[in-house]
């Protein structure tokens, strides 16, 4: 590239450009009003109109109205499809669910009769289901290709087939001229390794590679009972796996491996920071629900809400500000804003001091963290960069109390095992006695997060950012001035990207630094399911085969 190109791509990607967009999004907004304003004198296009049903109503005789969840997304909404000589006509909301009726929805006990003729949102996917089931062009039978490699050419072949082919292998393509042989399960069904020089590759059997769309409960265990169980391998690899690699496992690590969905509480909070989800167009649950819930308490004043998105998303009408991070550089403005709340001294002491489970109720929290217990930061220690146990101060200590994680009680300031202090300290670099009165250096896990976030000057994370400085000073007074009653709401543009998960742990960091982890108004973790796979109809954990 010359270098005059490279001046005119930082000009066209300048601040100053993010700042030209904004107000353009507002002319647009102008613009799509405008058939609706212009000429008033005269009635627009279609005006007076009246739109008619095209399909049977819920209320007609001889149809059936059936219940279930939608499945164009993972949200699964509720929908009611009318039914009319066994063809699916038209879809709607169904009044008894949640997602339908931002959190409202009618009693359960309700007579259906009763809900026929109420209303009931979906979104437009949900709406294209008839499209969906029949559909030309729907894929009823296995496909095989019928062409060369990248070619794009397949044909539909039986199941049988499909079947005798994956199980038994073989020169599959000799139609198509290609000798290569493919191995079937038969083959595959072997515990010699698959490369001797290479062991954690582990047996042939991993060589079965099985991947799924987004998996529902039940479906994920039948398949591992094949996949897993029967056949050994390893690898079931579903849409999770991949889709949600980043931002989700940010709040697994955030959470030690007990969560990953976590999302601002949409109708209890009073502050919002959504960092990479579309809250007004797609989400889980979206558009009926969590962008339909932030529109209306916005409009009520009862929720401030703030996007970071490199692209100034449909909510950033809404929304208290726009902040047009730089793609990939999510990371960096939270660990700014973690820097501003450190050193104005806006975070939850009182939430962080808590080192365990009880001395977190005791104080109204639901939840507590890790950020009193010691680290040790010992290079010479065996043990160093990990928790530091009971058992490394006394050899002597077995069993689960051996394992037990340390705190500095902030009674004494003296070692003790996590559990047995009522409140700790939280920011400390100290030397402990080990075994035979040796010394072994630890820090607080709320000490190492603080040196890692004083790495950089706020500048400079606001450089890397793309962000003015004033803007994250801004945000993070905001975020900070709601106790536990702002949160973040974070997606994939927060995550999916390389480093995302570390970028998406900084800013999941940002509600535990205000102690709204699962608190009303905060930063909540899904709150249950409706029923359980394992139940119903069919036993589908015990049948033969």
């Amino acid at each position: 590239m010359k270098e005059q190109d490279g001046k005119k791509r930082k000009k066209e990607f300048s601040p100053a450009r993010r700042i030209v967009l904004k107000g353009g999004a507002a002319l647009a907004g102008a613009a799509l009003l405008a058939p609706a304003t212009a000429g008033a004198g005269e009635p627009a296009a279609g005006r007076g109109k009246i739109l008619r049903q095209t399909g049977p109503a819920r209320t007609d005789k001889g149809v059936q109205v059936v219940h279930s969840v939608c499945l164009g997304c993972n949200a699964r909404c509720g929908n009611r499809s009318v039914v009319k000589n066994g063809r699916l006509e038209t879809y709607s909301g169904n009044p008894y669910h949640p997602y339908n009726h931002l959190g409202d929805p009618v009693a359960y006990a309700t007579p259906v009769g009763e809900t026929l003729a109420l209303p009931s949102p979906v979104c437009a996917k949900a709406h294209d289901a008839p499209n969906y089931v029949y559909n030309p062009y729907r894929i009823l039978k296995p496909l095989k290709r019928m062409g060369p490699r990248g070619s794009g050419r397949f044909e539909p072949v039986e199941w049988e087939q499909m079947i005798e082919e994956i199980a038994g292998g073989g020169r599959l393509f000799a139609h198509l001229g290609e000798e290569r042989h493919i191995a079937g399960l038969k083959e595959l069904d072997s515990d010699e390794p698959i490369d001797p020089a290479a062991p954690e590759l582990g047996p042939k059997r991993n060589g079965f590679v099985f991947v799924t769309g987004r998996l529902q409960a039940g479906r994920k265990q039948i398949i591992d009972r094949f996949v897993k169980d029967a056949m050994g391998s390893k690898n079931r690899i579903g849409h999770t796996d991949i889709c949600g690699l980043g931002f989700r496992m940010g709040n697994f690590a955030l959470t030690d491996k007990e969560q990953w969905e976590l999302k601002a509480d949409p109708w209890g909070a009073e502050y919002i920071l959504v960092f990479g989800a579309n809250i007004y167009e797609a989400l889980q649950p979206g558009v009926n629900t969590y962008g339909a819930a932030v529109a209306r308490r916005s409009s009520e004043g009862k929720v401030k809400f703030v996007i970071v998105d490199p692209r100034a998303q449909h909510a950033s009408v809404h929304a208290e500000d726009w902040i047009a991070v730089k793609p990939g550089q999510d990371g960096a403005l939270a660990m700014g804003l973690i820097r501003w709340l450190l050193e104005n001294d806006r975070y939850n002491k009182a939430y962080l001091v808590a080192p365990n489970p009880a001395a977190a109720l005791k104080k109204g929290h639901v939840c507590y963290s890790n950020a009193t217990h010691l680290v040790i930061d010992d290079a010479t220690h065996p043990h160093n960069r990990k928790f530091l146990r009971i058992a490394d101060l006394d050899p002597a200590a077995a069993g689960e109390s051996g394992q037990a994680w340390v705190v500095l009680s902030a009674a004494d300031h003296s070692p003790v095992a996590f559990d047995q202090a009522g409140e700790a300290l939280l920011d400390e670099a100290v030397t402990v006695r080990g075994a035979g009165g040796v010394g072994i250096k630890v820090k607080t896990a709320f000490c190492l997060m603080k040196e890692g976030v004083m790495t950089h000057s706020l500048d400079r994370y606001a450089e890397l950012a793309g962000v003015p400085r004033a803007q994250i000073e801004k945000t993070a007074r905001d975020f900070s001035a709601h106790g536990t009653r702002a949160a973040v709401c974070q997606y994939h543009g927060a995550g999916n990207y390389v480093s995302g998960t570390y970028a998406a742990y900084a800013v999941a960091m940002l509600n535990a630094m205000i102690g709204s982890v699962e608190a009303k108004g905060g930063f909540m973790s899904a709150g249950g399911a409706a029923a359980s796979w394992k139940k119903g109809l069919y036993d589908l954990r015990n049948f033969p085969g």
